[in-house]
């Protein structure tokens, strides 16, 4: 399942896994949280229940990995490659993988706002800015974003038409 990291200037999007931490985030979705930032990771509290040492945890940590520490509650995006200390208790276990370039992610500040939402199954489809949507419903961000880049391609498009 994908979900979009949204911050108040940049959207991720990320596919999470089959995991059973994983899992249980996606029923919790959307989540709100504030971003703190580590020295090799970009991180948001949440709250969700899981059992300690219920899953593998993490020998190796590979930079545009998604992990939940739940020791401490938090999710983490990783920026670089790390190998958690053997007498750590951190038991990172990786949620998903973060799609695209994980450098953006240093745009991100301390305190910045986060909303996780999913992006569903459905998101997948190419959305159609021919039609109306139904006024009854709101658009997702993921929906809007889309939109937003359709109708700026179609602008640049238009405007090399007339520049030529």
């Amino acid at each position: 399942m994908k979900v979009s990291f949204q911050t108040p200037n940049h959207n991720f999007i990320a596919k999470f896994n089959e995991s059973l931490c994983a899992k249980k985030i996606l029923e919790k979705l959307p989540l709100d949280s504030s971003v703190s930032i580590g020295q090799d990771r970009v991180c948001f509290k949440i709250n969700i229940d899981t059992l300690p040492g219920s899953e593998a945890a993490l020998d190796k940590v590979t930079g545009g990995d998604v992990v939940y520490w739940p020791d401490i509650g938090y999710v983490c995006i990783f920026l670089s490659d790390i190998t958690p200390k053997k007498d750590s208790s951190l038991g990172l276990v990786n949620i998903g993988r973060v799609e695209g370039n994980i450098d953006d992610f240093s745009q991100i500040s301390a305190g910045d706002s986060i909303r996780v939402v999913s992006m569903g199954e459905e998101k997948e489809k190419k959305i159609s800015t021919d039609s109306v949507p139904n006024p009854d419903r709101k658009l997702t961000q993921a929906e809007i974003d889309v939109l937003v880049q359709q109708l700026l391609a179609q602008k640049k498009k238009e405007q090399e038409n007339k520049n030529k």
